[in-house]
Order: structure tokens, then C-alpha cells, then sequence
């Protein structure tokens, strides 16, 4: 009943409120917890600033999933829900969206701003139909084919996964090996790092968006690698391990880089069960590290899912599902700026991202699309129909919104 209990509440708060953290695998002294004071509060007194839709994109029905690119103002892929017995298919766009290629898709992976798309097909048997291997691809932004890799179906272990950079690089993780490849395809280097499986290995992991870091949050439980049974590693782009952080909690969760690699942020928890083992609890620590593995600040009972890094990484946003809570942070200090709150209702921050040069956050939650100065004063709010996605350019004068099959964009008046 326990094991049971535990696997449904990991997969239904993975998404929303779980999070990964670290501490150093030679240990380091930890700063002490952030007070729960904050400097700045929330104030609104209306909308300060005045924006006006400039656009409206109809994506069409039968979406199942949209990446934007680097700009954010327009998509660069959209899938599309295959008909019956049919293979969804995956359209690239250039950056003011006009189509370029559509393809029948398999599994995306794209990389942070969809410059590289890495593709997982299924090679079924001429004669019988049944799945007998996989083939992984890498596609270009125009989704032209790199190079490609077949490989074996295998259940234990955790299966093969793949992360690709802006860059072309392909991270491959099989069994104990996690395997770099150079944008042709061409073997970099391998690492031995433990066998994945049910809430074991490696649990997520990201390239910073200018390709020369990857970032990964380990579940160890059997302690082979990590002696507290969860970590963080930090790769460059060639695969070769900077440094190595190991957790206090049992479980990995969210976890973040920022564009350049200078900053991450990662957090972890653990899952209280009474005698029944029914869950009763969640414990939920984050971590926020610089680029050579210095824990800058611990942060207790925050989950950081959703978050997000400034352009330049000298601001993160986080949020706290638990406590219907987001903040502001200087990375550089760890110093908690700003609080937004939404404790007391049943609305939590579903999107959250900074316009650092205009020294703005942006949210949204209920049917909702929010600005934020840094000093906690709203600049504006703008109704919108289930928000999935935000963004705000980096001077405030932009923002474009995914409601429901539409892009919505808007901007400042001057």
C-alpha cells in the first residue's frame, strides 16, 4: 500500500509542485534559511502601463503541443494529432512563423529553443507489425535530417532517453551510460553513472540555451553514486563532469539553468506517510547554485515549479504550488526581492517569466495574464482564455500569450 500510495502521489505533484536541491558530495557549510519576511509586497492599483493586441494566430484544431523559439514571439514547432490509424505531424516555422517543412512525427525532443529537434521513431516488423527497435533522429530547424542512430528496445534500466542543445549536441542516457554526441553524430565521450528504474536515475535534464553546460538531477536510492541517495551533476558540452552535489531529501524534482550556465537552481523533497501509508505530507527544499558549484542559498518550503531565469541569469522566479506563492530572487545573493500571493484562493502561477531590461515579471493564472514591477506594483492585467504559455520581450514592449489553439500578441502603447 505504501509503494502504491507513494508512485500515485510522485506522478500526480511531479508536474506542479515537486521539486530537486543539492549539497555539496564533500559538504559545505549551509547559508542559513531565508527569513520568511520579504522586502517588497504586491500592491494593485490598476493597470499602470497600456498594451494593444496587434495579432491573433489561429493554430488550427487537434494541437497537442507547441515549442517556441528563441525571440518568443511565434512558434517554431507545432504537433498536430494525427488522423486514425495516423502519425501526428510536427510543423517547423521560421521566426515569423511561416511553415517551412511539415513531417510525420514521432517522439520531440527539441532543444531549448527548438534550433535541433531530436525525433524517436518506432521500426515496427514488415510482417508481423510488432515494435522491434527504435530509431533517434536528429533534425535541423528546418526539420531536415543530421544523422540518425537505431538502437534495441529495453525495458530495464529505464529505457534510452535524449536531450539536444541549441548547438546539436545529444546527450543519450542507456542502462549505467550517458553518451554525448557532437552535432554530426560522431561519439564524444560515455559516463558510467548507475541504472535507471522505477524512481531511480536520472530524473530530468537540460542544456543551458547556449549549448556549453548540461545540467542533470540523479534519484539514486541504493546510494551507488550519491552517499545521501539524490544530486545534481554538471556537465560541459564535451561531457566531461565539473562537479557533483548531493541532496538531503529522498526525491528529485524541478530543475533549471540559466541561458549562460551561470546559475542553477534545483530543489528536492520528501513524502511524508502515515502507518497506513497513505500520504500526509510534503517537505520541500531548493537549492540555488552558481556555475562552479557554490551553494549560493537553500530556500525551505519551496517547491520551484514553475521558474525561470532573467536573459542575463542575475534574476530567477519561482514558484510554490503548496503555498499558492511566487518570488522574485537576485541570484547573485540569493535575497528573496518580491512576493506574489495568491493564498486564500484556489488559483495557482501556471506560467511565470522577467523582462529583466524592463524590470517586470510576467504570470499568469485563473484566466489571467499579469505584469509585475520589481518594486511589487502591478503594470498590468488583460484577461485571457486558459493562458499555456508567456512571454515577455526583454524591454516590456512585447507579449505573447498561447490561449488555447491561438497566439495572441500584444504590444506596448507608447
Amino acid at each position: 500500500m505504501k509503494y502504491f500510495a507513494k508512485s500515485f502521489i510522485f506522478l500526480s505533484f511531479l508536474s506542479s509542485i515537486l521539486c530537486c536541491a543539492i549539497s555539496r558530495e564533500s559538504g559545505v557549510k549551509m547559508p542559513s534559511e531565508i527569513e520568511p519576511a520579504d522586502t517588497i509586497r504586491y500592491v494593485d492599483n490598476g493597470n499602470i502601463f497600456e498594451y494593444r493586441m496587434v495579432e491573433e494566430i489561429d493554430l488550427g484544431e487537434n494541437i497537442r503541443k507547441v515549442w517556441f523559439g528563441k525571440d518568443g514571439e511565434y512558434p517554431r514547432l507545432v504537433l498536430y494529432k494525427g488522423e486514425v490509424e495516423k502519425s501526428d505531424l510536427i510543423s517547423f516555422h521560421t521566426a515569423d512563423f511561416n511553415k517551412i517543412n511539415e513531417i510525420e512525427s514521432g517522439q520531440l525532443r527539441p532543444s531549448p529553443n527548438a534550433e535541433y529537434t531530436g525525433m524517436i521513431k518506432a521500426i515496427k516488423s514488415f510482417d508481423t507489425q510488432e515494435l522491434i527497435k527504435k530509431k533517434f533522429v536528429l533534425l535541423d530547424r528546418n526539420g531536415n535530417e543530421i544523422w540518425e542512430k537505431e538502437y534495441p528496445i529495453v525495458f530495464e534500466g529505464g529505457g534510452t532517453s535524449y536531450y539536444v542543445s541549441d548547438k546539436g549536441v545529444v546527450a543519450e542516457k542507456s542502462d549505467k551510460i550517458l553518451t554525448f554526441y557532437d552535432s554530426k553524430g560522431t561519439k564524444v565521450r560515455g559516463v558510467e553513472l548507475l541504472r535507471g528504474g522505477f524512481e531511480k536515475g536520472i530524473n530530468s535534464g537540460y542544456f543551458s540555451e547556449d549549448g556549453n553546460y548540461f545540467v542533470i538531477n540523479v534519484q539514486d536510492p541504493e546510494k551507488e553514486i550519491f552517499s545521501s541517495g539524490t544530486g545534481v551533476i554538471l556537465f560541459n558540452n564535451r561531457g566531461e563532469e565539473l562537479w557533483r552535489f548531493k541532496t538531503e531529501e529522498e526525491s528529485a524534482g524541478a530543475l533549471y539553468i540559466s541561458s549562460e550556465g551561470k546559475y542553477i537552481i534545483a530543489a528536492s523533497y520528501n513524502l511524508g506517510y502515515d502507518e497506513q501509508g497513505i500520504y500526509r505530507s510534503l517537505e520541500r527544499t531548493t537549492y540555488l547554485l552558481d556555475r562552479t558549484g557554490n551553494l549560493i542559498r537553500k530556500y525551505s518550503r519551496l517547491s520551484s515549479s514553475p521558474g525561470n531565469f532573467s536573459s542575463s541569469g542575475n534574476y530567477a522566479i519561482v514558484c510554490d504550488a503548496p503555498s499558492h506563492k511566487a518570488y522574485l530572487l537576485d541570484t547573485k545573493t540569493g535575497d528573496r526581492l518580491f512576493k506574489f500571493s495568491l493564498l486564500g484562493t484556489r488559483w495557482r502561477v501556471n506560467n511565470a517569466c522577467i523582462a529583466e531590461a524592463a524590470k517586470l515579471i510576467g504570470i499568469t493564472y485563473d484566466n489571467k495574464v499579469e505584469l509585475i514591477q520589481f518594486n511589487g506594483v502591478k503594470a498590468w492585467s488583460h484577461e485571457v482564455s486558459n493562458p499555456k504559455y508567456l512571454w515577455v520581450s526583454d524591454d516590456g514592449s512585447k507579449i505573447a500569450v498561447r490561449s488555447e489553439n491561438k497566439i495572441l500578441r500584444f504590444e506596448k502603447v507608447k
